[in-house]
């Protein structure tokens, strides 16, 4: 690492966790007047729920208390009245606060993170409780098997981003009229030195690499060490060469981030091809040492199998995927920023994810193409373990030495926006 990579590694304007709640807690200390109102009133709240008479109540959206029993059995329902009371407490000291928008996204980011770990429905002695008071035989929200078309029905209360999908911990640190750049929070007191970016296909939803906790490849991903940013692409971003400019961008900013000159990249569907595009163009600049290796995942959205029962988070992926998306693969364009493409010359280690023609898509992991994707371990077909574990084990000799996690998101003058997945996957 040179001198200057060196006096980089600190950004003074990038906010830290430490210095963003130094300043929440002096905001606060200012304010002495808010913190006695709500703290006041988490007490009254807090009686009345001791009391029975809170009228506190899940959004309805929220399937993690979407069970009867969650409502029905007085011990489940003070609980998830208690957790709604004291996160509604703070985030309302987070609102009044004033922080600047980096501090206040942050912590934002980190409130949020630390309520999912604790709300009601991961204790695993509350989630017994809701199973035995459960009517006999009936089904868990979300589970009645639908019909699945082409692009599948959309469910009846669809699931809410950044809570049930896209739910990953992280910030935007980076927003274009192409794509927004999703910075996902390290898990893991150190990570690998080179990061991992994601790119779902163009004009399809991005969430499809973060589906729901425990079947989210980015969680696997962040768990295992591994430093990940993702690519969420705005609905209407161009052709081949505006995509590809935006992914060149996209690595910009990753390198400048993580402070490396050097990134895997992890395409998915049209991703993998847009991927495989602009490694041939920086192959034929001299330019192809700025990607470590390539990951490519082979996905067509609309090969799904009607007759294949599709989780619940993927039927939404599904429906909200443009009836328009080409098919994947799509054929390597000819050229590229108006570069021959080669893809011969490219040397980069690859990992390639794929069925050929005559093979179907269930010889993977027993499952439709799109599913390809939720592939969690222990579900396997042939050989052990899916190919998240193949990734893993791929991966770890090629992100580099295990190094301190970052204290921030972002970093050298970029700092998060909006709490992840951000803006664009909602905009179609």
């Amino acid at each position: 690492m040179s001198s200057e990579q060196r006096a980089d590694r600190a950004d003074p304007g990038a906010p830290t966790l430490a210095a963003a709640g130094t300043r929440l807690a002096s905001a606060l200390m200012s304010r002495p007047a808010d913190v006695a109102r709500h703290t006041v009133a988490l007490a009254g709240e807090l009686a009345r729920i001791g009391l029975g008479s809170s009228a506190l109540s899940p959004d309805p959206a929220d399937d993690r208390f979407a069970a009867p029993a969650w409502s029905a059995d007085p011990v489940l329902r003070r609980a998830v009245q208690t957790h709604l009371a004291t996160t509604g407490a703070a985030a309302a000291m987070l609102d009044d606060a004033g922080l600047d928008p980096a501090d206040d996204a942050l912590l934002r980011i980190v409130v949020e993170s630390v309520a999912d770990i604790v709300a009601p429905s991961n204790n695993p002695v509350l989630r017994a409780l809701a199973t035995r008071r459960a009517t006999a035989g009936s089904e868990e929200p979300g589970e009645v098997e639908i019909p699945l078309p082409t692009h599948a029905a959309p469910a009846a209360r669809r699931l809410a981003f950044g809570d049930d999908v896209a739910a990953s911990p992280g910030a935007v640190v980076l927003r274009t009229d192409a794509f927004e750049l999703v910075h996902y929070l390290p898990q893991t007191r150190e990570v690998h030195a080179l990061p991992v970016l994601v790119v779902p296909a163009p004009g399809l939803p991005g969430y499809l690499a973060d589906l729901s906790p425990g079947r989210s490849l980015v969680e696997h991903l962040v768990r295992g060490g591994t430093q990940v940013l993702l690519v969420s692409w705005h609905p209407a971003v161009g052709g081949a060469d505006a995509q590809g400019q935006a992914l060149l961008d996209a690595l910009d900013a990753v390198e400048r981030i993580s402070r490396t000159g050097s990134t895997v990249v992890l395409g998915i569907g049209d991703g993998a091809v847009l991927t495989a595009a602009v490694l041939a163009h920086l192959a034929a600049v001299g330019l192809q040492e700025r990607v470590a290796g390539a990951v490519l995942v082979g996905v067509d959205p609309r090969d799904a199998d009607p007759e294949v029962r599709v989780p619940r988070d993927l039927r939404q992926w599904l429906a909200d995927a443009p009836d328009g998306a080409p098919a994947a693969p799509v054929e390597l364009p000819g050229e590229l920023l108006g570069t021959p493409l080669d893809p011969a010359v490219v040397d980069r280690d690859t990992l390639v994810v794929a069925s050929s023609d005559a093979g179907a898509w269930a010889g993977l992991a027993g499952k439709g193409a799109v599913e390809v994707v939720d592939a969690p371990p222990g579900a396997f077909v042939a050989a052990p373990d899916s190919w998240w574990a193949a990734l893993s084990e791929w991966l770890e000799v090629r992100t580099g030495e295990r190094c301190e996690a970052p204290a921030e998101l972002g970093g050298r003058g970029m700092h998060a926006l909006a709490p992840s997945p951000g803006e664009y996957v909602s905009a179609r």
